[in-house]
């Protein structure tokens, strides 16, 4: 009779450390839960400020290829001017030349 008072109190000894040990485990569950929350908001966090950052370097591309655009259009123009000038220049000296060898025949004669 005593061994079998004792079953019940091994019984309930027993059952009182598997539930003490399924508390720890459940209370370690819930800090891992905790800190896994903490760093997905650091992620998430760290995920914004990199999208602000390539929107903003975006803006900047943009601006830089408006400006390389722009500045290939002006190099462009100002090349026909150069080109137009240039033959003005030679069209202009040709006739010069011309009027010169013309007064210098008339001065000779």
């Amino acid at each position: 009779q005593q061994q079998q008072q004792q079953q019940p109190a091994i019984h309930d000894v027993i059952m009182q450390a598997e539930l003490e040990i399924h508390e720890v485990e459940v209370e370690e569950y819930t800090r891992n839960i905790a800190n896994l929350s903490r760093d997905m908001t650091v992620v998430q966090g760290s995920v914004l400020d990199l999208s602000e950052h390539v929107l903003r370097q975006g803006g900047v591309l943009l601006t830089i290829e408006e400006t390389m655009g722009y500045a290939a259009q002006r190099t462009e123009d100002a090349n026909k001017q150069l080109l137009q000038s240039n033959a003005r220049h030679s069209s202009d000296s040709r006739l010069l030349l011309c009027l010169l060898l013309w007064a210098a025949f008339f001065a000779v004669a």
